[in-house]
């Protein structure tokens, strides 16, 4: 298992920003907890072509994060937040 700091630096190295951990259910859990919320946020800010509200990307409809996810930075990308979860 990758050490918190070792998550936050995939992360950064993956997406090109800072990752959004919940700091609660990462000490709760011992592990890295992503804030998904948060995630979709910064998805949303970095993607202007995602809206994460109407769940739309390049104007296609019924788009999820992790349809983004998958579609500009890759599967192992969507695995990596998986695990996070």
């Amino acid at each position: 298992m990758a050490t918190h700091a070792e998550n936050m630096i995939k992360f950064q190295k993956i997406f090109g920003f800072g990752m959004p951990f919940d700091l609660l259910s990462t000490g709760l859990a011992k592990r890295t907890v992503i804030d998904i919320i948060k995630f979709d946020h910064q998805l949303t800010l970095h993607h202007p072509e995602y809206n994460s509200e109407k769940c739309t990307y390049k104007g296609k409809s019924n788009y999820s994060s992790s349809m983004v996810v998958e579609e500009v930075y890759g599967k192992e990308a969507v695995e990596f937040i998986k695990s996070l979860m």
